[in-house]
């Protein structure tokens, strides 16, 4: 296989970007993004990329899980690819929320929360209840960008350990804010507990510059977008709860 084969020409956000990769299992990852405009800049994770990611999944699981081949080489690279997109995807106003967003209606809702809290399980109730009126735009680490006023939710190749997810975009209505609950219920959060929450889903990035567009890039989006509290069971009733109140819907 040449290197012809992985260099790839991307898309994400509406931003046009060159991607270099090593292997073809990460190649065939991004493909589905692939566009023929112009890229504004190049990505390629050397050496030094690599291992620091490697260093990043040792310290979060323990050097075995390195040694015991428990992560692909092609994942490591695609994570540095995705770090280092992100740093440069913040030129451009683009911001990375760890979350799961699914489009309905033509109108995108998001849902965040800590690890395991289940957002997943929650916008799989979305699809469970609404059926092909609901796609996944992505199931983990949608991006967000404000386009002619209008804060949009946008797909990526990282989607999720289920692959959820699609070349897709759409104007973001409402976002909540999960949490495990006997009784489903929604509020409007306030500005401030809003921030502090989404921001603890804003990855840090490297450079002091990106931080802090990061920061204002997010206090752009609570002044745009609803932010709700949602408590939730696993009952089909907690799609339809947290609907009626992120549509504002009266139904």
């Amino acid at each position: 296989m040449s290197d012809a084969d992985l260099t790839l020409k991307l898309e994400i956000a509406e931003i046009p970007f060159m991607v270099r990769c090593k292997s073809e299992e990460a190649a065939k990852e991004l493909r589905g993004y692939g566009t023929e405009k112009q890229p504004l800049f190049e990505i390629e994770a050397g050496a030094s990329d690599l291992d620091r990611i490697r260093e990043g999944y040792a310290e979060a699981n323990g050097k075995s899980y390195i040694r015991r081949g428990r992560i692909r080489e092609s994942q490591i690279e695609l994570t540095a690819i995705h770090s280092l997109m992100l740093e440069r995807l913040i030129d451009y106003d683009v911001l990375l929320l760890h979350s799961s967003a699914l489009e309905m209606d033509g109108e995108a809702y998001l849902f965040t929360a800590s690890r395991g809290t289940g957002k997943s399980t929650h916008t799989s109730l979305w699809r469970e209840c609404f059926g092909d009126r609901v796609r996944m735009i992505n199931d983990d680490k949608p991006v967000l960008r404000e386009k002619q006023g209008v804060i949009r939710a946008y797909g990526t190749p990282w989607n999720g350990k289920h692959h959820l997810g699609a070349n897709i975009s759409a104007p973001v209505k409402a976002i909540a804010c999960l949490s495990r609950s006997e009784n489903n219920s929604t509020a409007p959060m306030a500005p401030a507990e809003a921030f502090r929450l989404l921001y603890e889903q804003v990855p840090a990035l490297y450079s002091r510059e990106g931080r802090v567009k990061s920061l204002v890039l997010l206090k752009r989006l609570l002044d745009k977008v609803p932010v709700y509290s949602l408590g939730c069971n696993m009952e089909k009733e907690a799609a339809l709860t947290a609907y009626k109140a992120m549509s504002r819907c009266q139904e």
